[in-house]
């Protein structure tokens, strides 16, 4: 393995940790907070609960928007990666061909 296919590995490696880490947090906001958030409305009544859940929601949305976003981020390393590698073997193989 050469210095260019290293590279690509390690940016598609790079891409996959990205979405490992949103698959954790698309669970975190799906799974964990809507079982915490329905526990609390079950237990604490009131304004201030009202007002806690909302919050909840918030963050819930936020959580999602970045999960989002890092999808998103390894979508664009992993078609940038391609690109370079495609590019720098084309470049290889252009150089073996030249003569000087």
């Amino acid at each position: 393995m050469d210095y260019i296919e290293w590279n690509y590995i390690q940016a598609k490696e790079q891409a996959e940790k990205l979405v490992e880490q949103a698959g954790r947090l698309e669970k975190l906001s799906s799974e964990q907070l809507n079982a915490t958030f329905y526990n609390l409305s079950v237990n604490w009544e009131g304004r201030s609960a009202e007002d806690f859940l909302k919050k909840g929601d918030a963050l819930a949305d936020k959580i999602s928007q970045l999960e989002k976003e890092l999808r998103k981020i390894a979508a664009v390393i992993r078609s940038c990666a391609e690109r370079t590698y495609q590019a720098e073997l084309k470049a290889r193989e252009l150089a073996k061909t030249r003569t000087y």
